[in-house]
């Protein structure tokens, strides 16, 4: 196949085969212009193996060729004239018409790096490993522009042909490319613009893998653009509407800068209030700092409150019992001693009964006053915290008129996430504020039920005076009977006694309760004290005091937000003095923009003859591939490809 190659390329030269119509016809201008034909051999796997250069011209006489080239070996196509080469430099006669003489290279070296892999079942391959191979492959060919070489990379535009065979490959893609069916085979064109890398990817699935040659040319971009055919109304259009818009901006910049004075004033007004606000919410910081202080020390007294509130508790349960248990037996013994029951007691029976009367009353005397003891410190230590309570109240109820106020000037802000923030800061505090006020009602009406207690206790009528009496009642009847030498008169003054002691004790009406009633309403009233402050009044203040907690860290946050915002005030009115500037600026850029429209619009159409001229080749001069010393080269262009794989030799026609 290489032979064929080379001994064909003179015809391709000769028929400007080069590119289909990239193909440049050359012209007489000068007697020794050329054009360099490159070609370069590439293994299967993009790297070059061989280039050599097949240098053309167009001779209007007999005359002698010079001409330079780092050549390993030259060779005359065109006629059998001898060409001399020293170092360098190569002289051949020419005859007149068309001359071709070739070149091989010392460096083999292009343009475009090229490399190419392949890949079979997902495993990357060599091209001599894929041969005859079957699965689903990938082919990938990237080329990367060498710097050196920039004036071709730049101005070149790259096509690389892939042709697979419709009997080896099938389930072919190939994005990117233009596809076109020849006699079985699917021809896959690749266009790279010039300046751009090519990452192509070829999948498909192969039978026994036979590849003919990837082959890539290169020639210089040069596109037929004609200007007489373009419509040009819509750019003046735009140049028009670019032009209003511009006086359009200049109007604009001055209401920009008119607009900005005036939020400076206004930035000025909101800083001065924001300065306020945050003398406030200092206010507010200390002010919350000794209520959370207060509530600690209140909840404390509370919890030790409690404490004394739950023995009274206690007491008055051992009160009651004991209470139960002396009308229990004062009424068994009213009974036998009247003989009711079928029971009558004798004397000695009888004495020892009172006896056991007399200590379980001890017993009641004692839990009496441990439980009259217990209600006075209670009631004592109540009067000292509902103290700390009012003084706490008060503090309450000046933070609610602070955040209210504080509130107001909030509200005159424009709305940001700082501003709703601290708004509802404050409605958090006052509604933990009120919720300790509305405590203080409950605080207070426990206390007052407590001095009831106390007061019950040790008051006129009271428990104490009932217990008194009563103990000097059995005394006497005691003391008595001791008198007495006969059996009957002892048995009489105990009835006697006893009698008196069961109506005082047992017995009561609707207006006037016995005195074990009296213990037990009063044991029970003591109990419902105890019950609602545990149950209703303690977890209050237990809450009130979290709350405060919570309210001193917001009044910490809101006191940072506020300054935060005033901070942002003076930064943004710093803003809007640096705007105004720029306003300023901006009228006077604008006004300038408007005078100097024309002469960027030109400089614009400039750049679009530039993009024109480009895209037509205009401007572009080729210089030469092989040596910077042949200054008269009219056309260099490029063609390489790879050897073929999985050809036989028969097939390759060799």
């Amino acid at each position: 196949m290489k032979q064929v190659w080379k001994k064909t390329m003179a015809v391709f030269v000769s028929a400007g085969l080069l590119l289909g119509n990239g193909a440049s016809v050359l012209a007489q201008e000068k007697p020794v212009d050329k054009e360099e034909n490159v070609y370069a051999n590439l293994k299967a796997d993009g790297s070059v193996s061989g280039v050599y250069v097949v240098n053309g011209y167009q001779l209007d006489q007999k005359e002698t060729i010079t001409d330079y080239g780092e050549y390993e070996a030259v060779k005359n196509l065109s006629s059998d004239t001898k060409i001399e080469q020293k170092e360098d430099r190569i002289t051949v006669e020419g005859e007149k018409g068309k001359f071709y003489y070739q070149g091989n290279l010392k460096e083999k070296e292009l343009p475009w790096e090229v490399s190419i892999q392949y890949v079979l079942e997902g495993k990357e391959v060599s091209a001599k490993e894929i041969a005859g191979k079957s699965g689903e492959t990938e082919i990938h060919i990237q080329t990367k522009a060498v710097e050196t070489y920039s004036d071709f990379t730049e101005n070149y535009l790259l096509q690389i042909t892939a042709t697979l065979s419709g009997k080896h490959f099938s389930d072919v893609q190939a994005e990117g490319a233009m596809q076109a069916n020849v006699s079985g085979e699917k021809q896959l064109t690749y266009t790279v613009i010039p300046g751009q890398d090519a990452d192509i990817e070829i999948r498909g699935k192969a039978t026994d893998f036979e590849m003919d040659s990837i082959v890539l040319k290169a020639v210089p971009l040069s596109f037929d653009v004609k200007e007489e055919q373009m419509d040009t109304g819509v750019l003046k259009e735009k140049e028009n509407a670019f032009l209003n818009g511009v006086e359009q901006l200049n109007a604009g910049s001055h209401q920009l800068a008119a607009g900005i004075s005036g939020l400076t004033g206004g930035g000025t007004a909101l800083s001065r209030g924001l300065e306020q606000l945050g003398d406030g919410a200092d206010i507010l910081d200390v002010g919350a700092a000794a209520l959370a202080k207060g509530s600690s020390d209140l909840k404390e007294g509370a919890k030790n409150w409690q404490s004394g509130l739950a023995q009274v508790a206690g007491n008055s349960q051992q009160m009651q019992k004991a209470s139960a248990q002396i009308a229990a037996g004062l009424t068994k013994l009213e009974q036998q001693l009247n003989g009711q029951g079928g029971e009558e007691l004798q004397l000695t029976e009888a004495i020892g009964a009172v006896g056991q009367l007399t200590e379980q009353f001890g017993t009641l005397v004692q839990a009496s006053a441990q439980l009259g003891q217990g209600i006075s410190n209670a009631y004592n230590t109540g009067l000292e915290l509902e103290g700390a309570r009012t003084a706490q109240d008060g503090l309450a109820g000046q933070s609610i008129a602070t955040n209210e106020a504080a509130a107001a000037q909030l509200a005159q802000l424009e709305d940001s996430p700082e501003k709703t923030a601290a708004i509802q800061a404050l409605t958090n505090s006052s509604a933990v504020l009120g919720g300790y006020q509305t405590l203080g009602a409950g605080y207070g009406q426990l206390v007052a039920g407590l001095g009831q207690l106390s007061a019950g206790y040790q008051g006129e009528n009271g428990i104490q005076k009932g217990l008194e009496q009563t103990q000097q009642a059995l005394q006497t009847m005691n003391q008595k009977i001791q008198t007495l030498s006969s059996t009957q008169e002892k048995l009489a003054a105990l009835r006697q006694g006893v009698h008196q002691l069961y109506a005082a004790y047992c017995e009561g009406n609707q207006e006037t309760p016995s005195f074990h009633q009296a213990v037990i309403q009063y044991t029970d009233g003591t109990d419902a004290l105890y019950q609602s402050y545990s149950h209703q009044l303690y977890p209050g203040i237990e809450s009130v005091a979290g709350g405060m907690e919570t309210l001193d860290q917001g009044a910490g946050s809101l006191k940072a937000a506020t300054w935060a915002l005033r901070d942002g005030s003076r930064t943004l009115l710093n803003g809007l003095g640096s705007a105004e500037s720029g306003a300023t600026a901006l009228q006077e850029g604008t006004a300038a923009l408007q005078g100097e429209s024309n002469s960027a619009l030109a400089e614009a159409k400039s750049k679009l003859e530039e993009i024109k001229n480009k895209l037509t080749g205009e401007g572009f001069t080729p210089r030469s591939f092989v040596s910077e010393k042949n200054t008269h080269v009219k056309a260099v262009q490029f063609v390489a490809k790879t050897e073929a794989i999985g050809k036989t030799k028969e097939k390759d026609g060799k």
